[in-house]
């Protein structure tokens, strides 16, 4: 089976990359100020 990857597909990664990125570092940040 082949997959193509688009610039769309690229995009969505990043983004969801970004948000969970993101979301962890909210996480430790609330964590390391305990």
């Amino acid at each position: 089976m082949e997959y193509k990857i688009t610039k769309k597909d690229v995009k969505e990664y990043m983004d969801f990359v970004m948000k969970k990125d993101s979301l962890s570092k909210l996480v430790f940040d609330r964590l390391s100020k305990l």
